[in-house]
């Protein structure tokens, strides 16, 4: 995951989730909720809560920007009283066709079969791996 170092300017991954993040507290605020009691509610800790709210989490001198996963988003969409795809929309993930019931994004049925394997299989890195993988991706695009 990117760290920042204390000075420069957030890249256009942490803004979205410093953007998220504060979505999330305004809507916890709304609904009149305490950080312990929405992460109750969403089955996490209040250190997790809050970093989700941060945007980040300070490791040492590092500051780590957080990757919630489609499930955990729908957990805290859940804590918040508020429909999962709004939670999606707000954290910038691409729904790529109609939410599942359980508020994950299914795979277009416009996809070839080696592509949605490939979907499939990207969904169940963890988030560390998963902006591995987009730093990757980033790098060979920009060649």
């Amino acid at each position: 995951m990117p760290a920042r170092e204390p000075g420069r300017a957030l890249s256009g991954e942490g803004e979205r989730w410093a953007r998220f993040g504060r979505w999330v507290a305004d809507r916890r605020a709304a609904a009149g909720l305490r950080v312990r009691d929405a992460a109750k509610r969403a089955g996490i800790g209040e250190a997790e809560w809050r970093a989700i709210e941060a945007g980040h989490r300070e490791i040492g001198t590092l500051r780590v920007f957080v990757h919630p996963d489609a499930e955990l988003l729908g957990r805290i969409a859940d804590a918040l009283g508020v429909p999962r795809a709004e939670a999606l929309e707000h954290a910038e993930v691409p729904v790529l066709s109609p939410v599942g019931a359980d508020g994950s994004p299914e795979a277009p049925a416009m996809l070839d079969g080696r592509a949605r394997a490939l979907l499939e299989r990207i969904r169940r890195l963890t988030p560390a791996d998963r902006e591995l993988l987009e730093r990757l991706v980033d790098r060979l695009l920009r060649t």
